[in-house]
């Protein structure tokens, strides 16, 4: 349900952040003030993370079929291909020339050390 609900970010922050929680509870440090602080965190979003899932059992094997929350971030309008009009193409230029500025970066300095 998480990737449905949080940004790609927040999901990433978390999975950080639940490696340091168990740290402290595997620790002993389950009092700890930086735990406390961790729970105030993970509380914050912890309610959007709701919905129904849909799953198919089939031979001892489980496969999820679909999944809905009230709070998702995914929109089926514009995933459609019927929204091409929606979007400019020169949004596509600049998220790739944005997308790709580190490694364009990379290559111009290793192109740099060879000459």
């Amino acid at each position: 349900m998480a990737n449905l609900v949080l940004s790609r970010e927040l999901r990433q922050f978390r999975g950080l952040l639940s490696h340091r929680y168990a740290e402290l509870a595997y620790s002993g440090l389950w009092f700890h003030d930086l735990r406390r602080a961790l729970d105030g965190f993970f509380q914050q979003f912890q309610d959007k993370l709701t919905g129904e899932v849909r799953l198919k059992l089939y031979k001892g094997q489980c496969a999820v079929e679909g999944r809905r929350s009230p709070y998702s971030l995914y929109d089926s309008q514009l995933a459609s291909q019927a929204n091409l009009g929606f979007f400019e193409n020169a949004w596509a230029k600049g998220f790739t020339t944005l997308w790709t500025l580190a490694s364009r970066q990379a290559a111009r300095r290793h192109l740099a050390r060879e000459e």
